[in-house]
């Protein structure tokens, strides 16, 4: 009887350790996701002050180009925590938890192949 306490115990124990750590999968998940669409949303160009004036193309320039690198920097650790984590991602996709799209690995792989080439590509200064 002892002994199918203990199993039962350990068993449900698993179970509620395999649960606790979706979800701490999927806070994280969403966390990287909503930084990453801050990014991108502060990547869109800036043509104009605030009170008005033209942004000089240097300085638009320069400030773009600092706003995709963070933009690709913020892409490049959701991806990355997305494919080192692929099989909770599958469960949460088989869910149907929201903002997960059915996507395969490879798909996340050549996306995160694509970032690391921007980062990387001497003309954008990313480092």
């Amino acid at each position: 009887m002892k002994y199918l306490i203990l199993v039962l115990g350990v068993l449900c124990s698993t179970s509620s350790l395999a649960t606790l750590s979706q979800k701490i999968f999927e806070s994280r998940y969403y966390d990287l996701l909503n930084i990453y669409i801050r990014a991108k949303s502060n990547s869109n160009g800036i043509y104009k002050y605030v009170d008005g004036r033209e942004v000089n193309p240097e300085t638009r320039f320069k400030t773009q180009a600092e706003r995709d690198c963070l933009m690709w920097k913020a892409a490049k650790n959701y991806a990355t925590y997305v494919l080192e984590n692929f099989d909770r991602y599958e469960i949460a996709v088989k869910d149907n938890m929201p903002l997960f799209e059915k996507t395969t690995k490879q798909e996340w792989n050549t996306g995160l192949k694509d970032i690391n080439r921007k980062l990387h590509d001497p003309r954008n200064k990313c480092y």
